[in-house]
């Protein structure tokens, strides 16, 4: 009875437990809820695993006595969900909130996916009498400009002269 879908650990971390909350069997039933089966055992913690360990399994519902019944049910995904629960003590209801069979979908939709690219890799086959496509062709041009900077001559401050007035000064 070992499942495929969701990992364990996952299953755990997503159930949300109902302390004092019972299912309705009759109009679960009548709604679609299918029961998977009944365990004596000792925690609500041992049912929360077998549920997660047990194929389709996303309620559970746990007798709080000291032999505990452990009620397995299938209410469907989220967006579909079964089952109807009512007020009761020394009862705790358990609901998976992720859809068991969600991996599923998204390995479907990276085979899709892969078949996909795959497919884009064929060469799409050309009819003989079929039009070619006709490929503009691209010519370019060079463009170039010549520029002619005027040069002046560089004198190093060594030969340069001091004005007249500047040396008159100071004298």
């Amino acid at each position: 009875m070992k499942r495929s879908d969701i990992d364990l650990k996952t299953c755990i971390d997503n159930f949300n437990i109902h302390r004092d909350k019972i299912i309705r069997t009759q109009d679960s039933q009548n709604m679609g809820a299918k029961y998977l089966n009944e365990i004596d055992l000792g925690s609500r913690e041992e049912c929360l695993r077998l549920c997660c360990e047990t194929d389709n399994c996303d309620v559970f519902v746990f007798e709080e006595k000291n032999s505990g019944s452990c009620y397995l049910f299938h209410c469907g995904p989220p967006e579909d969900f079964k089952c109807k629960f009512t007020h009761h003590v020394n009862y705790s209801s358990a609901v998976l909130s992720v859809n068991r069979h969600l991996p599923d979908l998204v390995s479907q939709i990276k085979l899709t996916k892969h078949e996909q690219d795959l497919t884009k890799l064929r060469k799409p086959e050309v009819e003989p009498d079929a039009p070619r496509p006709v490929i503009p062709e691209v010519r370019t041009t060079l463009l170039t400009t010549t520029t002619t900077l005027a040069s002046k001559e560089v004198i190093p401050i060594s030969k340069m002269k001091e004005p007249e007035d500047v040396r008159t000064r100071s004298s």
